[in-house]
C-alpha cells in the first residue's frame, strides 16, 4: 500500500466547463466569498471608470468588457464536496509480509477444476487480517461476480510486474451513499454541485516476471470471464501451505496489461504517474 500525501492544487476546486459555446466556471462552494467580493470590486470599477472616462468609446468598451467579465461570475456554479471511505485496513501494512504470488492450473485444461491466483503470506495472522479487509470490499460475501475487489497483473517491463488490489470505485454502496448525500443536501446546498470523492486504499507490490514466470504460463491458459479462486497462503520453510481458517473468494474479473497499455482513467495508470515513477 503506498502512503503518499498529496497537496491539492487550485485546479482541484476551479476549472472551465464550456456549455452552448461560452464557458462557465466550476468553483468550490470555499471560494464563494471571494467570487462575491469579485463581483463588488467590478461593479466598483464600473462606477469609478463612468465618472471618470473622458471618451465614449472607451467607457462603452469598459463596460462591455466589465459585463462579460461579470456574467462569467454571476453565472458560475458552486460545488461542495462529499467524501465516501471505502473499508480502510485496522492494521499496518507490512510489504514484507506479502512474500509472492501463486497461480494455478489444471495441465489438462479441464474447465471443471477452477483456476487459483493465491496471495502468498509471511505469517498467517497477518494474511487473516489481509484477506479479512479484501472481503470487507465484497460485502463478506464470498463470491464476487461485480469484481468489487480489483486485481490486476501490469507488466513493468522484461523483468518485473505488479499486482494491484484495491476496492471497486463502482461498488454498489458508493452510488447509494452519494444519490442519498445529494437528496439530503439538496436544500441547503441549492443551486449547487455535489463534488464526489472516493478514498480508496490501493495496495501495490513488485514481483520477478519473464517468460517462463508463473504468471506468463498462468495468463496464457486464462480466458477472460472465467472463474478463478482467489485465496491465501503461507510461506514456510520453502514449503506453501493453505490456511484453513480463510474462506477463498470466487472472481471473474481480472486485469492484465502493460504499463504502456494503460489510460488515464485506470487506477493504476494515475498510480504509476504519482508512485511508481518516484520509486
Amino acid at each position: 500500500m503506498e502512503k503518499q500525501r498529496l497537496k491539492p492544487s487550485i485546479k482541484s476546486f476551479i476549472s472551465i466547463r464550456w456549455h452552448k459555446f461560452l464557458p462557465r466556471l466550476i468553483i468550490h462552494e470555499k471560494y464563494e466569498k471571494l467570487v462575491k467580493w469579485i463581483l463588488r470590486i467590478l461593479t466598483l470599477i464600473g462606477i469609478i471608470s463612468s465618472a471618470f472616462t473622458l471618451y465614449w468609446y472607451f467607457s462603452l468598451t469598459v463596460a462591455i468588457v466589465l459585463v462579460l467579465v461579470e456574467q462569467f461570475f454571476e453565472r458560475a456554479i458552486f460545488q461542495y464536496t462529499t467524501i465516501y471511505v471505502q473499508p480502510i485496513p485496522d492494521f499496518e501494512y507490512k510489504s514484507e509480509e506479502w512474500k509472492g504470488m501463486i497461480f494455478g492450473y489444471p495441465e489438462d485444461g479441464n474447465k471443471n477444476f477452477p483456476k487459483l491466483i493465491g496471495l502468498g503470506f509471511k505469517t498467517e495472522e497477518y494474511a487473516k487480517k489481509f484477506f479479512n479487509l479484501l472481503k470487507q470490499w465484497n460485502y463478506n460475501d464470498l463470491l464476487d461476480k461485480n469484481n468489487n475487489i480489483c486485481l490486476s497483473f501490469i507488466i513493468e517491463n522484461e523483468k518485473e510486474y505488479s499486482t494491484y488490489l484495491y476496492p471497486n470505485l463502482r461498488r454498489e454502496t458508493i452510488g447509494k451513499f452519494f444519490t442519498f448525500t445529494k437528496r439530503s443536501s439538496r436544500l441547503e446546498k441549492y443551486g449547487k454541485e455535489q463534488l464526489e470523492l472516493i478514498f480508496n486504499i490501493i495496495f501495490c507490490k513488485l514481483f520477478p516476471f519473464g517468460l517462463n514466470s508463473r504468471l506468463k504460463l498462468f495468463m496464457d491458459r486464462y480466458e477472460e470471464g472465467e472463474p478463478y479462486i482467489l485465496d491465501a497462503y503461507i510461506f514456510d520453510k520453502n514449503k506453501i501451505r493453505e490456511i484453513p481458517e480463510i474462506n477463498p473468494i470466487e472472481k471473474y474479473h481480472l486485469k492484465y496489461k502493460k504499463r504502456i497499455e494503460l489510460t488515464k482513467d485506470e487506477i493504476e495508470f494515475s498510480h504509476g504517474e504519482m508512485v511508481m515513477k518516484n520509486r
